[in-house]
Formats: structure tokens, C-alpha cells, sequence
């Protein structure tokens, strides 16, 4: 794991190898163990690596024997050995134990299809010197990003936005259809727009080639239930899933230093400690809450499943002091703005791992996108299952967000007191994410796993856990596993009235009905301690940048007064602290 960063320019330009070191620099908490660069005519290439496979040696950048292809790599490959087995077999020679090595060689034998072969978590750029070409990939699902800027024939990369608008000295550019698309959903809705329209990120399952001749971008990979319409899928088997689910476990859980597993009281966690208990790995467990009496804590549900699997327990808790200091903090690393209140105790989380010396977290992460986990989305899904239209689906709601109420509410609240309103947003949301092709449950599904499991859940995970040096591991969002999963037919995955039918099967026998059927929580922080925050920063949000540029300041005043709790709120304070430290030019603290 680390942060990279890059550059190659076309038309007898030089690349900028101090600005790319500058990037890396700017960078170095995701990666604090080393820092490695290439540079050759018209390319340069930089990383700072989070040593946990080959700690030794796995240095980057990676060559090819010939050193004709460079390669800088965030992420991991768990199918590494597997793969260094067969390239080793067919003449290939190693130079590091690292498993993104894997990669220099599969891309000699395969090209751009080398991808096909990955299963993992990562985003890398590689040069071709021989073709003179740049290639740029991302995970499938968008575990790892990855963001560029092209000016004059010149393309920049870097792991992260802010390091990137701040090396090429930029000044705040917002684009009014994202901000206002922001302020209702709170996190980006788009697959490759950001904030800044200078910048783009590459999609989930995007590749791009880029040479003298301009960028070609192709999507690599896609759901399965899209390739599925039509098409009948045998009945799931629940042993087959609990056998894919293993094996990619066995693959996540091998690191070479301290490691541990996130426990909340939910199933996706749970399952993740059953299925490693099963596997024979020695585990580390660490469960969170508040501090108080709180519907929100699930500490006690966490150590009654550790008593049960007699696994020992570190506890994390947090009170709302550490949340108004989380959250300055936090603010000057979450690189692009997510308004999700929860943030703020997954940073608290992720820092108190860190100082454990944990290097490594597994989380059961992603595990409500694959297996229909939300009640309010999935009662949604029912409804359009019998061909019924909510109310919230007016003709001008073409993307299904404003079905949730804070959507909603948010919506109505621009709609009142925003100086220019942005027509038609809701049907370039739809038609960009394919929402217009699908019906019913898959139509929910596509939106939340292609919408806020990239835009606010993964997104959150990577900059909040790298901020600590902290790499986090998600196994439900293993490629084989969700190409399993969202092959199966509608009805083995969604069932109206419950929430993750299928995963409750697996975990039937290893856990009995009873704990299967308890109501879902979360782990959103008492609403006090958000209304708190609001309240001290509410001359910021009445005076500040927002209120100045994209507001009627008498309407925002009066709904001041009349909505106080509108979680748009919130969505203005994490803008405005966001864009304070995304253009600052003073470096991050």
C-alpha cells in the first residue's frame, strides 16, 4: 500500500521530475516506510510505500528484466503467488518478493488484458518505454484511486486530489452542477468527475493508454447482474459461497506485519471473524463504541460474538470530545469532501489502530452493497418490485436518490435559498450510471454499488486508514466473490422485508437465528455530537464561502432558524473546511 504519483508528456516535452517528487512528498503518510522514483525522457514516475508484502525488498518502482517496462503500484495482488508461480514456470525472473511485481511481467505477456488476471485492490501507472506509452488502471470496484490533470499534451497522476491541485499550484475552480449535486447526496455521485474540473479520478474498472496520440479509456470490467438481463442463473449454493469466501480470506489475511480485524455486532464483520476462526489464522480483534449509554454502540453484541469464538477483544471508545477534534483533524486528509457523520469515528478508529502498531485491517466493509443491507434502500427495491412509484419519484427525479428523506430534504433546501438551481442533474446522474436501463431491486442495487460504495464508503476507507498508515483490507469486495454473488439470480440475493438473505444462509449455521435476526444499528455517532459541531461552526456556515458565492443569504439565514437539524448542515461545514485544506498552499499538518 502507499501513495503514487506520476507524469508523462508528448511533443518533445520534459516530464517534471520535482513536481512528482513533490506529489510523493506530499504524500509520505500513506506511505512513510520508503520512497522510490523513475524518470526517462518525457516520463517520471514516484512512490511512498507502505511496506506489507516483501518488507525487506519489495521496493518500487519494478522493472522488467530489460527495465524497458517501470512500474509504481497501490494496492495488493492476492493472487500473487498463484500468478509468480506460472510467470516463473514460462521464463520470467523475479527481482523482489513484492506482489505487484506480478504485474511488469503478466503486462509483458498480455498487455492491457493482464488485468483480467489481477484480483486485488489496487490503481498503478506503468511505462512502456519500447511503445512509449502510459498505461493507468483502477481496481474494479474502486477500493484504490486514482486522480489526473492533462494541460498542453501533459498528464499528471497522483493517489490523492489535494496533493494534486496543490503541486500544480491551483487556486479553488468549483463546478456548480457537482456542488450542488454534494449539498444534496453529500459525496460525489459521478464515477470520474470531481469538484475541481481540472481534475478527473479514474472510474472503478477504467483503464487508460495514453501516448502521442492522445488518451484511450476503456471500463475493463462490470457488474454481473448487467451482462445477466434476460439470462437465467442457477440457484445459489451456499457451500460454493462459503468456499469462495474462504479462499479469499486465506489470500487477505497473509501480511507480514501486525494485523487485525474490525468486530462491530454486525453480520458482515462477524462473518469475516467465523470464517478466519474457521481458517486456523491467528487474529487480533478490535471492536469500537461510545462512550455513555447509546442505541449506536454494538460493543456488547461484538464481545459476546468474541466470547462465543473465545477470541480475546482490544476495545476503542469515543466520546464527543474526540469528535470535535477528530474532526478538524480529519478535515485536512479526507482529500475530497464525504458528509457522512460516521466519518468522524472511523478516523478516531483508524488512528487508534495506528498507534496499536497495527499496519493492517481487515473490515467487513462492503458487505451491505453486495447483500442488500439497507432496510430503507431495500424497502425502496420492494416497492418497485410490485411495479409501484414512490412519491418521492417525481418526473424530475430521474436517479431514485430523493426516495431517502436527507436527500430529499437537502434537495428542497437548494431549491429555497441556492442562487442559480442546476436543471436536469438527476437525469445526467441516471443516464451516466446506467439507472435508465435497469427495473426494480437491481435498479437500487446498481445505484448504491455504483454511487455511494465508491463516492462515500471506499472513498472514506482509503484516505481516513492512509491518513494513519493504515492499509484496510475489505475481503467482501474480492472480485471473484462479488462476480459470484451478483451472478446469482434476483431472488436468491433479495428478499422483501429482510436484509441479506443470502449471507444470513451462510452464517445460519455458525451463529443460530436468533443473532442473525437482530435489528441493524450502524455505527453513526450520537446526534448530539453532530448538532454540537454544527452549532460552533455556524458563523462559518452563514458567512463563509458557500454562504458568499452559492447562496441567498437572507433564505439561508431564515432556514438557519427554521431547519436546524437539516443534515445539510453538516454537508456545508465539511465543504467549506474541505476546500480550506484541499487549496491551502501551507503543507498539511
Amino acid at each position: 500500500m502507499c501513495g503514487i504519483a506520476g507524469q508523462c508528456a508528448f511533443g518533445g516535452k520534459d516530464a517534471d521530475e520535482n513536481l512528482v517528487k513533490r506529489l510523493v512528498e506530499g504524500m509520505r503518510y500513506r506511505g512513510p516506510d520508503h520512497a522510490g522514483h523513475f524518470a526517462a525522457p518525457g516520463v517520471a514516475l514516484g512512490m511512498a510505500r507502505l511496506s506489507i508484502v516483501d518488507v525487506k525488498s519489495g521496493f518500487q518502482p519494478l522493472f522488467n528484466e530489460q527495465g524497458t517496462v517501470a512500474l509504481v503500484c497501490n494496492g495488493e495482488i492476492y493472487n500473487h503467488q498463484e500468478l509468480r508461480r506460472g510467470l516463473e514456470t514460462r521464463g520470467h525472473r523475479f527481482k523482489t518478493g513484492s506482489d505487484c511485481e506480478t504485474i511488469v511481467h503478466l503486462y509483458e505477456e498480455r498487455g492491457a488484458d493482464c488485468l483480467r488476471d489481477l484480483h486485488g485492490m489496487f490503481a498503478f501507472l506503468l511505462w512502456d518505454a519500447r511503445r512509449q506509452t502510459l498505461f493507468a488502471a483502477r481496481d474494479r470496484v474502486g477500493i484504490k484511486p486514482l486522480y489526473y490533470h492533462e494541460e498542453g499534451g501533459v498528464w499528471t497522476f497522483s493517489s490523492e486530489f489535494g496533493p494534486l491541485v496543490r503541486g500544480l499550484g491551483f487556486s479553488p475552480q468549483i463546478d456548480e452542477r457537482a456542488l450542488w449535486s454534494f449539498l444534496t447526496i453529500g459525496y460525489s455521485t459521478s464515477d470520474t468527475a470531481t469538484l475541481d474540473p481540472r481534475v478527473k479520478r479514474l472510474a472503478p474498472g477504467e483503464l487508460l493508454e495514453i501516448d502521442e496520440s492522445g488518451l484511450r479509456s476503456q471500463r475493463y470490467w462490470r457488474p454481473a447482474y448487467l451482462d445477466r438481463a434476460g439470462v437465467s442463473s442457477p440457484p445459489a449454493d451456499v457451500e460454493a459461497l462459503r468456499d469462495i469466501l474462504l479462499r479469499t480470506l486465506d489470500e487477505h489475511l497473509v501480511c507480514e506485519v501486525p494485523s487485525a480485524i474490525m468486530l462491530s455486532g454486525g453480520l458482515d464483520s462477524t462473518s469475516v471473524v467465523v470464517h478466519a476462526k474457521r481458517l486456523g489464522h491467528e487474529m487480533r480483534v478490535v471492536t469500537a463504541g461510545y462512550a455513555g449509554e447509546h442505541d449506536c454502540d454494538e460493543r456488547a453484541v461484538a464481545l459476546e460474538t468474541a466470547g462465543r469464538l473465545g477470541l480475546p477483544v482490544e476495545e476503542i471508545v469515543l466520546n464527543a470530545a474526540d469528535y470535535a477534534r477528530s474532526f478538524a483533524a480529519m478535515m485536512r486528509r479526507m482529500d475530497e469532501p464525504v458528509a457522512d457523520i460516521a466519518a468522524v469515528p472511523q478516523w478516531e478508529i483508524y488512528r487508534r489502530v495506528g498507534e496499536m502498531g497495527v499496519k493492517v485491517l481487515h473490515s467487513g466493509l462492503g458487505g451491505d452493497e453486495l447483500f442488500f443491507g439497507y432496510g430503507l434502500w431495500n424497502d425502496l427495491a420492494a416497492l418497485l418490485e410490485r411495479g409501484e412509484r414512490p412519491r418521492a419519484f417525481a418526473t424530475d427525479d430521474a436517479s431514485g436518490f430523493y426516495f431517502h428523506p436527507s436527500h430529499k430534504a437537502g434537495r428542497e433546501f437548494l431549491e429555497a435559498a441556492a442562487l442559480r438551481p442546476q436543471p436536469g442533474l438527476d437525469e445526467e446522474t441516471a443516464a451516466a450510471h446506467g439507472l435508465d436501463r435497469l427495473r426494480g431491486a437491481e435498479r437500487v442495487y446498481h445505484l448504491l454499488f455504483e454511487t455511494w460504495l465508491p463516492g462515500n464508503c471506499l472513498h472514506l476507507g482509503d484516505r481516513l486508514s492512509m491518513a494513519h498508515s493504515v492499509e484496510l483490507r475489505v475481503p467482501f469486495l474480492d472480485d471473484r466473490l462479488v462476480t459470484h454473488v451478483q451472478g446469482l439470480p434476483l431472488g436468491e440475493r433479495f428478499a422483501p422485508g429482510q436484509c441479506k438473505p443470502l449471507l444470513k444462509r451462510l452464517l445460519l449455521p455458525e451463529l443460530g437465528e436468533a443473532f442473525l435476526n437482530r435489528p441493524k444499528r450502524g455505527f453513526t455517532p450520537p446526534r448530539g455530537f453532530v448538532r454540537g459541531l454544527v452549532e460552533e461552526n455556524a458563523e462559518l456556515l452563514l458567512e463563509g464561502n458557500l454562504a458568499r458565492v452559492f447562496f441567498d443569504r437572507a433564505a439561508l439565514r431564515r432556514l438557519r432558524a427554521e431547519q436546524p437539524d437539516n443534515d445539510i448542515w453538516y454537508r456545508m461545514l465539511v465543504f467549506e473546511k474541505w476546500r480550506e485544506a484541499a487549496y491551502s498552499r501551507a503543507e498539511v499538518a
